[in-house]
């Protein structure tokens, strides 16, 4: 659309330029400068083009790299196991969960990138029903709580009341609350709690993430949900995509999304989703999956 109206500006201005010289000029200038007008046009046109592509190569390989990170975790556990290197029973289970806990990030990594296309071509599809927001949650916690142990962090979650009830995609909502508790561990000091808090807000549902990290720097909160925008500080698997799709996952299951900063240090990330009535017979968390591998 920018690229469009650039050059509809461009091809403007070339018009009143030809219409200016017609004035003054004969039918072969005004030929020659038509000419010259094109082809300043097509140049502009090429010089955007290239600098597009070069923007997308260098996004798919900064994706291609990240992506090699788990793979290769999951690759290196099997590979152990295969070799006899884990001699009991404890030490093949610390083994299978390294792979697990790889093979999870990966596969939210290549759901990004999947998602990412998928909206962009206006293809992504929502199953969308009625969801207990504390069920969800505690699958969320189930798929995260060994990689914040792991890192020496704990996640406390809020007492809440059990009965509040989203009208969500449930597999989408696990992969906000993947990004969204993923980016805390990440960027959390060690011994720092992590705290979710799930209250209502009129029609809305607000899950409420904090964190004691370094907190979000100020020239980078105007593009925090932006395609490929990630802090300095920033360490592990990504893909740079992952709070642009939560954005745009959460808005179209009619939600919103924002972030806070902490004081006197953190980061608080929130999102809403629609409430809906519990009824009972009707809600449908038992179906949720464990694997989060949506249909497009």
């Amino acid at each position: 659309m920018q690229r469009n109206a650039n050059v509809l500006a461009a091809g403007t201005i070339g018009c009143a330029a030809v219409i200016a010289a017609v004035a003054g000029a004969g039918a072969i200038g005004t030929a020659a400068i038509a000419t010259a007008v094109a082809f300043a046009l097509i140049r502009r046109t090429q010089r955007q083009a290239t600098a597009s592509l070069a923007r997308r190569d260098e996004q798919l390989a900064h994706t291609a790299h990240e992506l090699r990170t788990p793979l290769a975790s999951v690759l290196t556990a099997i590979e152990l196991l295969r070799s006899g290197y884990a001699t009991t029973a404890a030490e093949t289970d610390e083994f299978l969960s390294e792979a697990d806990l790889a093979a999870r990030h990966l596969a939210f990594l290549v759901n990004d990138v999947l998602d990412d296309a998928a909206l962009s071509a206006g293809q992504l599809r929502l199953t969308v029903a009625d969801h207990f927001m504390t069920v969800l949650l505690d699958e969320g916690l189930r798929l995260l709580g060994l990689q914040a142990e792991r890192r020496g962090l704990t996640i406390e979650v809020a007492p809440s009341d059990p009965t509040l009830v989203v009208r969500a995609d449930a597999r989408r909502v696990l992969q906000v609350l993947f990004n969204l508790l993923g980016n805390a561990i990440k960027y959390s000091t060690t011994g720092q709690p992590i705290e979710v808090r799930v209250e209502p807000n009129g029609s809305r549902v607000r899950c409420r993430i904090l964190d004691r990290g370094p907190g979000v720097p100020h020239e980078l909160r105007p593009h925090l949900f932006g395609a490929f925008h990630r802090g300095s500080g920033h360490d592990g698997p990504s893909t740079g995509l992952g709070l642009f799709i939560t954005k745009r996952l959460v808005e179209r299951m009619g939600g919103s999304i924002g972030y806070q900063p902490l004081s006197p240090r953190g980061s608080e990330f929130w999102f809403e989703l629609p409430r809906a009535d519990p009824v009972e017979g009707h809600v449908g968390n038992a179906a949720i999956a464990s694997d989060p591998a949506p249909a497009r």
